[in-house]
């Protein structure tokens, strides 16, 4: 037994100096109506015994028997489909070197306990799949291949028998029945049994009968027809078909009726139009007589058309119109409009405003004509360290007007004033009460500091101490209230040497939003390092992407990691890769991250950055590089050329595909903007075909909003833009 291993690895060894390029494939193997699990049960990786696979592509042959199971065997494994039988051979098991795409490979397989040779094997041939990725041929894209049973061995299955039988009714004596336009008998047509169906195979229809005709048409019997098992005859399948002879009996045409009415009755003659079969002669315009002075008014409709685009309504097994014209008196109306305009600030206080119309909130003014309204008004200033979110608003055509009432006043004639009021409220809204918060933390114990001072420089005044930690080591600074402003702050406090960061400039006149800065301080020596780094190393995977790994000694203070990725050396046009920041464990023990960088190019080299993120601050590492390698050359476009985006539009979360082909020598880039013509993503891109994967999210890794996008390819040879969409 040691000497077959021996050889077998010796001549794998042979094998591997010159093969077809890499290759793995998996033929699913299936019975109709057994369990082929029962059958075969290696588990993956090794060969069952029970079964003996050979393989040829017309020059070299492969067995079960004279290669080891790492290139051919028939095993049990987890598939597309979850756990099933394959027939499993690399391609590199082969003598014959290149790519395998497109030869064609002949397959036998043989159930060893059946020592029946006319039944105990199997064979198949099946072309290589272009490419030169791993290939299942399963049942999730319809591959899979069904064993015929008898390979088991066992007595032969016995032949299915096929009947035919044809009838006619409908008619007192039967029907001539043809078969491809030639006679073959009458109805019942009833020929011999066979087990060759495909002596059925042909057109049926029945000789045509003055008077009526036959349903249906015809019956086409071929390879498709689904033949019905005959109950109690095992494997015996029959075709039973009625042909319908049915009288033609014609349809009377239907009548056209039109009813004319009028309110007050009597203003329209003839106010009936048929019954009659002649449609057309009904076309034509129709309208009643006005009603005599002094009314004066008018009819609805005004008049009504008959023509070949009327609809007309069911009436059994005929048509009908029913129109009726009603008459309205007239009045002349006079309509007056009044506006109310009035103006607040969201906390119902007094403020000074100008404007077509100035006041002091809250005001109202009243107006006949709604344009002496237009114009822009301004509120005066907001309370000290607040501000106005809107200190302007205009009033023009496009405002909206709240309709309140609308009254009716005579004046003695026929004549009618109706009297609209409307109104419109405009609103300064003031933001305040946003808080800058500045904590202190000792650096060692990570506890909150009481009693440390705040100190403020605005540049122009003295500096000044503007608060002092509470229990909490916090000083909360309100707007409005005591937010000192945009400057310098800092923080003192006895025992402690340093602090970090040593101070904070704030360019905030007023709070807009809320701030915090937290100040860690250190007594005198050394403050801790936040985090030490063992390693940071940027390897391939074996699936041809980069993996991104680092160890850490020692992490206090520590928000998390992010790493960045360059085609150079320059840290400066790094980007962020597509990866959620790594948190940090901040203990005294070693940890180790990583991340997965699958966004690459073969051919390329990548350098990768790491940044520390701390509290207040960050520091960068590296960089690492790699350069990713493949196994097949690719095959370069002989042009430069940029698909549409798919799917597009694509839904917020999920993502598009934007495939890019740069011919031989270009290299090139990808960028995605918004409408505003600002750069969201810019994707570099060398020679060759790659499909560029975005997920809505610009180069930081945060998700843009929906709207229109537009993306950019630009080469030497081209520059080419397209539009995409993103929807909630």
């Amino acid at each position: 037994m040691k000497r077959i291993l021996l050889a077998a690895f010796i001549l794998s060894l042979v094998v591997f100096a010159s093969a077809y390029t890499p290759r793995q494939t998996s033929q699913q193997l299936l019975f109709q109506d057994l369990n082929i699990m029962d059958y075969i049960t290696a588990p993956a990786g090794t060969n069952d015994a029970n079964w003996y696979l050979q393989v040829t592509d017309g020059v070299d042959v492969i067995t079960t028997n004279t290669h080891i199971a790492q290139l051919i065997r028939v095993e049990t494994k987890a598939g597309p489909t979850g756990l099933a039988a394959f027939a499993y051979v690399d391609m590199q098991a082969f003598s014959t070197a290149g790519p395998s795409a497109g030869i064609a490979f002949t397959y036998s397989l043989t159930y060893l306990p059946n020592d029946d040779p006319e039944t105990n094997t199997f064979t198949w041939s099946k072309p290589m799949a272009t490419g030169s990725g791993t290939v299942f041929w399963a049942t999730h894209n319809g591959g899979e291949l069904y064993l015929p049973e008898s390979i088991l061995g066992g007595e032969p299955e016995p032949e299915d028998t096929f009947w035919l039988r044809i009838f006619s009714v409908g008619l007192d004596e039967p029907g001539t029945l043809l078969k491809d336009g030639v006679v073959i008998g009458t109805t019942p047509y009833m020929p011999a049994s066979s087990t060759d169906k495909s002596v059925f195979y042909g057109t049926y229809t029945m000789q045509a009968v003055a008077g009526g005709t036959w349903a249906p048409a015809d019956l086409v019997i071929d390879e498709d027809t689904v033949w019905p098992a005959i109950d109690g005859m095992a494997d015996n399948y029959q075709i039973m078909h009625t042909f319908e002879w049915t009288e033609d009996i014609p349809e009377p045409e239907p009548t056209y009726t039109v009813f004319f009415s009028t309110d007050p009755a009597g203003y329209i003659t003839p106010n009936q139009l048929g019954p009659t079969e002649d449609l057309e002669s009904l076309f034509g315009t129709y309208a009643p007589t006005p009603l005599p002075a002094p009314a004066t008014g008018y009819w609805t409709p005004e008049n009504f058309v008959i023509d070949e685009d009327t609809e007309w309504v069911e009436d059994g097994d005929n048509y009908k119109l029913e129109v009726e014209f009603v008459w309205t008196e007239t009045t002349q109306t006079i309509d007056v409009y009044h506006y109310t305009l009035y103006v607040e600030a969201d906390d119902g206080a007094n403020y000074p405003v100008t404007g077509p119309f100035d006041g002091t909130t809250p005001y109202n003014v009243e107006q006949d004509n709604m344009e002496a309204f237009y114009g822009t008004y301004t509120i005066g200033a907001a309370p000290s360290g607040c501000y106005w979110l809107n200190p302007t608003i205009t009033i023009d055509a496009d405002t909206e007007w709240e309709a309140v009432r609308a009254t009716k006043g005579g004046n003695g004639r026929a004549d009618e004033y109706v009297h609209h009021y409307y109104k419109t409220t405009i609103t300064f809204n003031k933001k305040d009460y946003n808080s800058y918060v500045i904590v202190a933390t000792d650096g060692d114990t990570a506890d909150r500091i009481e009693g440390a001072a705040v100190w403020f420089d605005n540049g122009t005044d003295p500096a000044v101490q503007v608060g002092t930690t509470n229990a909490n080591g916090e000083v909360n600074f309100l707007c409005p209230g005591n937010y000192p402003g945009a400057g310098t702050y800092w923080v003192e406090k006895d025992g402690y040497c340093e602090w970090d960061p040593a101070s904070v400039v704030r360019t905030e006149p007023f709070l807009t939003t809320n701030l915090l800065d937290v100040f860690t301080g250190y007594v005198c020596g050394e403050p801790p390092v936040p985090v030490e780094l063992s390693a940071f190393t940027a390897t391939l995977t074996g699936d041809f992407f980069v993996n991104v790994a680092w160890t850490s000694q020692t992490e206090t203070q520590m928000m998390g990691y992010r790493v960045y990725r360059n085609t150079t050396a320059d840290q400066n046009g790094a980007m962020l890769i597509d990866h959620p920041m790594v948190p940090a464990t901040n203990t005294s023990e070693t940890q180790t991250y990583n991340v997965k960088d699958t966004d690459v190019m073969v051919g390329t080299t990548y350098y990768y950055w790491l940044e520390a993120v701390e509290y207040n601050t960050s520091n960068f590492h590296g960089p690492v590089s790699v350069t990713v390698t493949g196994n097949v050359p690719p095959v370069l476009p002989e042009v430069t050329s940029m698909k549409n985006a798919y799917p597009n539009p694509f839904k917020a979360g999920n993502s598009t595909n934007i495939e890019v082909s740069l011919k031989a020598g270009e290299t090139g880039s990808l960028t995605i903007y918004n409408v505003m013509g600002q750069v969201v993503k810019t994707v570099s891109l060398n020679e060759g075909t790659h499909t560029v994967n975005w997920n809505g999210r610009d180069s930081k890794g945060a998700a843009v909003g929906s709207g229109i996008y537009f993306y950019k390819l630009s080469t030497p040879s081209l520059n080419q833009t397209k539009k995409m969409v993103i929807v909630k």
